[in-house]
């Protein structure tokens, strides 16, 4: 709950496929930048970014989302997101998306 930056880049990340909690509960994170995340074969994004309660913008535009299968409560209680750039999200065989954004209310700019 206490970690206040995070750098990640050489986290190889092409053969996960569950990114369930991944950063649930990192509340004093202001901001993460996954440019590098391979995101290809991830069938489940449950909570991912949940309770991120300090995360001010976040982007994603680099996720290759065609195999995610659900992702609830994605950006459950991430309170202080303003920006969320999902640009390239394919949600074509996504079937759950169960209060995804829940408790985002200062979120202002989404670019889909």
């Amino acid at each position: 709950k206490s970690l206040k930056s995070l750098i990640i880049k050489n986290f190889n990340t092409e053969n996960v496929e569950y990114m369930n909690d991944l950063f649930e509960g990192s509340e004093s994170i202001p901001f993460l930048e996954l440019d590098n995340f391979n995101t290809s074969k991830v069938k489940l994004m449950n909570k991912m970014f949940s309770d991120c309660s300090s995360l001010k913008s976040l982007n994603l535009s680099n996720f290759d989302t065609k195999s995610v299968i659900t992702m609830s409560l994605l950006f459950q209680g991430c309170k202080s997101l303003t920006s969320l750039y999902l640009n390239n999200f394919d949600t074509s065989y996504t079937t759950t998306f169960e209060k995804m954004f829940y408790g985002c209310n200062s979120l202002e700019n989404v670019q889909i």
